[in-house]
């Protein structure tokens, strides 16, 4: 859930179920097979990644949901009007899915010389700044979930059982849910700030 308010919590259906989880050590022990999510590069693991992060869930807000998330109006980026959603309009970005982009990027920090050829400095920054934005999100929803140990044949080391049961969101009432008011990463990047546009503090970002 969410321990602030959230714009999404009005548009989207939040959904609670009980989900079987097993994250195996061998990635064939997975439930169902193997996870294609824990595959080496190839062109369907990165299609794989790329429908399950489908952007950042690119969309549009208005000035009272700014408010009410503490945030101030002056220094959040305004959709422009020739996007066609009117005046005092703003851009949102859902951190759910930042987070499973950060996950990927990480995934491919993994597997730099394939991805990038060789790791920079700027790669690094990138790697470094999803490795703490995961750390923080971990830490503020804190999972209580708790793993027990056995004895697996043929192994006289003990074994954490990574299977349990589990409350989860409905990952698919995210992964399905289309904008009302959406915008595309390349509109983000192509855009300039207005002349007298407040700033926040270099040292800030």
């Amino acid at each position: 859930m969410t321990n602030s308010y959230s714009p999404l919590l009005t548009r989207t259906k939040i959904e609670l179920r009980n989900e079987r989880i097993k994250t195996a050590l061998i990635n064939r022990h997975n439930l169902g097979g193997e996870s294609i999510y824990r595959e080496p590069p190839s062109p369907e693991v990165d299609e794989a990644w790329r429908k399950l992060h489908k952007g950042d869930r690119l969309f549009v807000i208005s000035e009272e949901e700014v408010r009410k998330m503490g945030k101030d109006p002056e220094v959040v980026i305004k959709a422009p009007l020739d996007w066609g959603y009117g005046d005092n309009q703003f851009l949102a970005v859902n951190q759910g899915q930042h987070d499973i982009h950060c996950l990927n990027n990480l995934r491919m920090f993994a597997y730099a010389e394939h991805y990038y050829g060789n790791r920079t400095a700027r790669t690094e920054m990138h790697a470094l700044h999803c490795l703490h934005a995961l750390l923080q999100t971990f830490q503020c929803k804190y999972s209580t979930d708790v793993y027990t140990a056995f004895w697996v044949d043929g192994m006289d080391a003990p074994i954490v059982d990574f299977d349990l049961t589990r409350k989860c969101q409905n990952y698919d009432n995210i992964l399905h849910w289309n904008p009302e008011r959406p915008y595309t990463e390349e509109q983000f990047a192509s855009l300039r700030p207005p002349p007298g546009q407040k700033r926040i503090p270099a040292d800030v970002y």
